[in-house]
């Protein structure tokens, strides 16, 4: 599996266009985007870090995901790659770009949160880059409204290809 997050360092904070830094702004109040303190985490004595940066507990994957990701990672199962952006794939290169130019990766299957948001910015620059992409509908979710998720499948379907976990299981047994 490879893994891809927003995890962001200082330089990155001075190259992310203002427009990109509003969309994360809590209530449109510009403190409260990339690298401002998000207190503790309501009920927990956790400290949440500073909002979408590396090494901050906010930035991690949500709960039992995480102890996966890093046994994934230590055992050689999964990658991770750090993103700065809604894509993983944007602009001429990418670490993500990088290894799968590498290493000859030409069909590329996408889940995760948030589909309307990151998956679909990764999928369609993968699109755009001429690799065969794969929309997995049942491994994608998001916290959007019901038509955000019909637009990701309706132009996936167009741009790419659909599939659900269960036909890629099957085909590759």
């Amino acid at each position: 599996m490879v893994i891809c997050a927003a995890r962001l360092d200082d330089f990155d904070l001075l190259t992310i266009p203002p427009a990109f830094l509003s969309g994360f702004a809590s209530h449109d109040h510009p403190a409260t985007t990339f690298g401002t303190d998000m207190g503790l985490v309501p009920g927990t004595n956790v400290q949440a870090g500073k909002k979408l940066m590396r090494g901050s507990w906010n930035a991690r994957p949500w709960g039992e995901l995480y102890d996966l990701q890093v046994e994934g990672v230590k055992n050689g199962t999964d990658l991770y790659f750090h993103k700065n952006r809604l894509s993983g794939l944007w602009g001429a290169q990418t670490p993500l770009g990088l290894y799968l130019q590498e290493n000859e990766i030409t069909t590329l299957f996408f889940g995760g949160v948030n589909a309307d948001q990151c998956v679909w910015g990764t999928f369609l620059d993968a699109y755009y880059k001429g690799f065969d992409v794969v929309y997995v509908e049942d491994i994608s979710a998001t916290t959007s409204p019901d038509y955000a998720t019909q637009m990701v499948i309706y132009n996936a379907d167009s741009d790419g290809f659909l599939a659900n976990s269960s036909m890629i299981l099957d085909a590759i047994a």
